[in-house]
């Protein structure tokens, strides 16, 4: 099966069932997540319609259908302000849930027919991204259990239960297997990704309802202590989704209705459900849309919208800004985080940064440190559980949203809150070169596809941070490195015809 550059950019309608079946769930998750019977109806439909797919061998629908049901779930007890909640994301088997069950089930029936052999012969940037990532994976496996074997910050002193290192894991394996199988399925497709898009373009537009009736019924949740939108931990990459309309991979209609859900993603996730990465991602926002227009070679639009954004900017600081940090105090409190890190120019920068971004640069200076201590793991790593002090007692006030209990109880730390830095613990100089190569493939061609873009910002800032947040990004990413090495493979058909016919009209 081939698709041309046309089929593979524009989807042409908006698929309207993903659309209603996403709202639905987002909405049932968002209001009913505390409601056994409902949730648990709710999963039994969403097992229902994976299995009809499974039997049926729609691998393309199985994934759509995955992707909504996991990535609209609630996830985390800290954001949604219980201890106890429901969803595809958290009804266990065996104690294992229902995400984890549904993609080792797929992966079980690629294996099983022979379609994941597809996965290892991909070439390109997808051929990048997947082989490094299930290296790296199987890589920090190994030197997490030496570091374990040799008891590293005696961390095997403090473990209660080898189910600590497992869950440790379990992240970074499920990110590894949503990324060979999402590869298998997308190959075994034809590289058509047409459908996928379109359920993507669905999860932002429910994820919009879903904040507008939550705002409207005041259905909130927990940051820091302060009322948010209960809404689904994908809020957090989906302020990126108000750029896609810059791009032309839409019809009209899909892409007003694209920036309408967008623009409201951009709006209430920043004043309701605002953390520092969201702003970070605010910021640079207006840079990458300038940059965009400049590669396209759109000047006048580049340079018009320069403008229109200076002077934005200018309302912004003055006008926008103050109402924000009078209304939401989320907000305030996130942007003085945000904008304090950035701002390495003032004297005494470090130092006066408040304790969040602060602990950001602290790790990835206590890794070093480390490796200098232990040179040996500089290499590859300390693995899955590998583990960091506070050498440099940098970390500040922690407490129970920057790490678990046992982390502060024990003074040793394996949750990283950036992809450098954890791909840098886990992973060592290998996972420093991996990290960079991808964000080269990004920084190049983030111009020619907005879900390389989109996904781009989830594997910077979130690759081992949410589940929710992953299989959206990750599903992303994978489809927008599909973009862009069909692109070149096109671009080299049209190069070779050319120069045929160049030589036929030179022979002739």
């Amino acid at each position: 099966m081939t698709i041309n550059n046309e089929s593979r950019i524009i989807a042409k309608s908006l698929h309207f069932k993903y659309i209603i079946i996403a709202i639905i769930v987002s909405l049932l998750n968002s209001f009913c997540y505390a409601n056994y019977s409902v949730m648990l109806g709710l999963a039994i439909v969403e097992v229902v319609l994976l299995l009809k797919c499974l039997i049926s061998k729609k691998y393309i629908k199985y994934l759509c259908y995955f992707t909504i049901f996991l990535s609209t779930s609630m996830e985390s007890s800290t954001f949604v302000g219980v201890d106890v909640f429901y969803g595809f994301k958290n009804f266990k088997i065996a104690g294992v849930n229902l995400g984890a069950i549904f993609i080792l089930l797929i992966l079980i029936v690629l294996i099983a027919n022979g379609s994941i052999n597809k996965a290892f012969k991909i070439s390109g940037n997808v051929s990048k991204f997947i082989k490094g990532a299930l290296l790296l994976t199987v890589l920090a496996l190994f030197m997490g259990l030496f570091s374990l074997l040799i008891n590293d910050n005696n961390v095997a002193n403090y473990m209660t239960s080898i189910t600590m290192f497992i869950y440790a894991s379990y992240i970074f394996v499920f990110v590894a297997v949503e990324i060979i199988v999402i590869a298998t399925i997308i190959e075994r497709n034809g590289k058509d990704t047409t459908e996928i898009k379109q359920a993507l373009v669905a999860i932002i537009i429910s994820l919009a309802v879903t904040m507008i009736m939550s705002l409207m019924f005041e259905n909130y949740g927990n940051r820091g202590g302060l009322p948010s939108l209960q809404v689904s931990n994908l809020v957090m990459l989906l302020i990126s989704a108000v750029i896609i309309h810059f791009y032309k991979d839409f019809v009209f209609k899909e892409r007003m209705i694209i920036a309408f859900s967008s623009i409201v993603i951009f709006i209430l996730g920043l004043i309701y459900n605002t953390n520092g990465k969201m702003i970070i991602i605010a910021m640079v926002l207006p840079l990458i849309i300038i940059f965009m227009l400049f590669r396209n070679k759109k000047y006048k639009t580049a340079l018009f919208i320069f403008f229109i954004g200076f002077f934005g900017i200018l309302l912004t600081i003055n006008l926008l800004i103050p109402l924000l940090n009078a209304s939401s105090p989320l907000f305030a409190i996130k942007l003085e985080q945000a904008t304090s890190m950035l701002a390495f120019w003032e004297s005494g920068w470090l130092h006066n940064m408040p304790d969040s971004p602060k602990i950001r640069i602290a790790q990835f200076l206590n890794v070093i440190y480390e490796y200098y201590e232990k040179p040996w793991f500089f290499l590859f790593g300390k693995g899955f559980m590998g583990t960091i002090k506070d050498h440099l007692q940098m970390f500040g006030n922690i407490n129970e949203f920057s790490y678990s209990a046992w982390e502060l109880n024990h003074r040793v730390y394996y949750v990283m809150h950036e992809t450098l830095n954890t791909l840098f613990l886990t992973n060592g100089f290998f996972g420093l070169i991996y990290f960079l190569m991808i964000f080269k493939i990004i920084l190049k061609n983030f111009s020619k596809s907005p879900w390389l873009l989109v996904g781009g910002f989830w594997f910077v800032l979130f690759y081992s941070y949410s589940l929710t947040i992953s299989i959206f990004g990750a599903t992303a990413f994978i489809v927008g490195l599909y973009d862009i090495d069909i692109d070149k493979n096109e671009e080299k058909s049209n190069l070779v015809r050319q120069l045929y016919s160049l030589k036929s009209k030179i022979n002739g």
